[in-house]
């Protein structure tokens, strides 16, 4: 216990920052620009679900997308990552065309993405966190095509501790843990991977303000230490525009505006992510009623 407070008078601020150690504003500290290599490069992406969507993304790198529910802001993703299949356009990673369709063939090249919804899209419920956590590297883990959980935790274990995974075991089912600790499973699953491109979708959707912190300061390490270029779409606002080197504002499954750091606000990225035709009003009432 950190501290003992009456409840009146007490901010979120004030209980943020016993709870993470740190101020709230300094979740988000200031960070040069990323000026590494182009490492994705989006052209003309075309889907069921997006249209005409192109950009790049550099080594080192955070790229905000934001946007409105249901605005293509997760179909960009799944574009990319081969779940939907492209009509036209090209993802192309150094370089490299990625073929349509093929997650395998995503993660060979390095792509990493961890979905909205990582119940049902990112978890196998029956199994173990190690299970879950080895889930894209058959080839590191198995002898004579064969699991082997020895070198299953020699790969796993440091980097669990690295994500200050909270577990008994790494052989508990992964729904014993909660929603913070089956998402750092997830990143686990990522960084025991090669990757060069790592794609966030709502990464700290459901979990608590000292979780977020410790996933905020992941980011920072990948893309600061080892040059990731990371991908989050996110409709947390502060979030969006605390971690976003550049944010794209998709609209109506198409690439809206794009905006600096600097030229990054609340209302610019609103304004972009209304819908032709919509009102402002009428865009916050249809954004609270989905959410």
């Amino acid at each position: 216990m950190v501290d003992d407070l009456p409840a009146e008078g007490v901010t979120e601020q004030q209980i943020t920052r016993m709870m993470v150690g740190r101020p709230l504003s300094e979740m988000f500290p200031h960070r040069d620009p990323a000026t590494g290599d182009v490492v994705l490069k989006v052209q003309g992406m075309t889907t069921e679900y997006v249209h005409d969507v192109s950009f790049e993304l550099r080594r080192g790198e955070v790229l905000g997308i934001g946007g409105l529910i249901g605005a293509g802001r997760s179909e960009v993703a799944k574009g990319i990552f081969g779940f939907h299949r492209r009509s036209s356009g090209t993802v192309l990673i150094d370089g490299v065309e990625l073929p349509s369709g093929n997650t395998a063939a995503a993660i060979t090249a390095g792509i990493g993405f961890a979905p909205e919804d990582r119940k049902d899209e990112a978890l196998l419920l029956m199994q173990t966190i190690l299970e879950n956590a080895v889930l894209c590297v058959p080839q590191k883990v198995s002898n004579g095509g064969f699991f082997s959980r020895s070198k299953a935790l020699n790969l796993i274990s440091g980097i669990s501790s690295q994500m200050r995974l909270k577990a008994a075991s790494l052989d508990a089912p992964i729904t014993s843990l909660s929603g913070g600790n089956q998402q750092k499973v997830v990143l686990t699953r990522w960084l025991a991977c090669d990757l060069k491109v790592l794609i966030l979708d709502e990464p700290t959707r459901g979990i608590d303000v000292g979780a977020k912190s410790e996933i905020y300061d992941l980011i920072r390490k990948l893309t600061d230490e080892q040059g990731l270029g990371v991908i989050v779409i996110s409709s947390e606002m502060p979030e969006l525009l605390g971690l976003s080197d550049r944010v794209l504002v998709m609209s109506d499954g198409r690439v809206r505006a794009h905006f600096n750091r600097s030229e990054a606000t609340e209302e610019a990225v609103m304004q972009a992510a209304i819908p032709h035709g919509q009102s402002f009003d009428g865009a916050l009432q249809h954004e609270g009623a989905g959410a």
